[in-house]
């Protein structure tokens, strides 16, 4: 479940490193190497170099490594060869690398589902957060996939059709999987202050596949994922306490958030841009929809029983 990683290399002294220690590398993409800074491509890898003054950042996709695409979810023994392979290319029998002296400064958690619908129909139903910035991806006039990002740090999740996505970039595709609706989830941590904060010490990327360190990864994209308001709950009034008009108007305003979440949004959106809904209320009225109100119950949506059910699934197993 361990896509796109960042590490860096620190210098080892005052040596840095030179593009002439990769021969599998395309010509550098900068030519800035009076700086020590320049950039490159690992040759039929979705690997990436950049090297600047103090170290080398490698950028790579690791299910690429070793199976050529990302749909793939790749499960632990599967992080530990693409790690192990890694090294390998980056190597070359020159650069003498030593993984416990590089550090993870970003990592990505995701996991490809197969589900019963296409996957617009469940990224959809997905609320906002009040801890979190929300924005939908918009390509060719279409809604593609959902974004969450911290306010509070570095940190995003997204949810996207993988295979439209895949398509768009003509990136492989399994064959089982091209008529498949894959929606795709995706926690990234983006930098090694974010991860040692998690963790309470730095990652290597051997630490990736160290079996604890690899199940709370896991655990952080299942928690970022139920910490994502759900909409279209059905909600009705429960058949114990006294009805009143304040039970209704709470019935009518989270009928109305539950069946129509775009329209809703749009509506907050457009009363904030024209400065009839202060940031004060804006909160209050989030806050609202969030909590429960006395008198109501809900019930989840059957897209959403199944994916909860179905990446439960995933991070439980090893």
């Amino acid at each position: 479940m361990i896509d796109v990683i960042k590490i860096f290399i620190p210098n080892k002294g005052d040596q840095r490193y030179s593009p002439l220690q990769f021969p599998n590398l395309h010509q550098p993409l900068s030519k800035k190497h009076e700086s020590g800074y320049w950039e490159g491509k690992i040759e039929g890898q979705d690997i990436y170099l950049t090297a600047f003054s103090t170290g080398l950042e490698v950028k790579a996709c690791l299910p690429k490594i070793i199976h050529g695409e990302n749909v793939t979810n790749l499960n632990r023994q599967g992080v530990e060869k693409s790690v192990n392979d890694l090294a390998d290319i980056l190597d070359c029998g020159y650069l003498d690398l030593e993984l416990e002296r590089v550090v993870v400064t970003s990592v990505e958690v995701s996991v490809s589902l197969i589900m019963r619908e296409i996957p617009g129909k469940y990224y959809f139903l997905f609320g906002e957060n009040p801890q979190m910035d929300m924005s939908y991806f918009i390509k060719h006039g279409r809604v593609t996939g959902v974004n969450y990002v911290s306010e509070t740090g570095p940190v995003s999740f997204t949810a996207y059709d993988k295979i439209a996505y895949s398509v768009l970039k003509k990136t492989p595709v399994p064959p089982d999987r091209k008529a498949a609706n894959v929606l795709r989830l995706e926690l990234r941590l983006k930098t090694a202050e974010v991860i040692r904060k998690k963790f309470g010490r730095d990652l290597s990327p051997l630490d990736l596949y160290d079996e604890d360190v690899y199940r709370k990864l896991k655990t952080f994209l299942h928690e970022w994922y139920l910490s994502v308001p759900k909409t279209g709950q059905e909600i009705f009034l429960s058949a114990e306490g006294t009805l009143t008009l304040l039970r209704l108007k709470d019935l009518c305003a989270k009928l109305y958030y539950q069946l129509f979440p775009l329209d809703w949004q749009c509506t907050v959106s457009a009363a904030r841009g024209q400065g009839r809904l202060s940031d004060d209320n804006y909160r209050e009225i989030k806050r609202f929809f969030k909590r429960d109100s006395k008198g109501l119950e809900s019930r989840r949506h059957e897209l959403i029983a199944e994916l909860d059910d179905k990446l439960l699934d995933m991070v439980n197993e090893g």
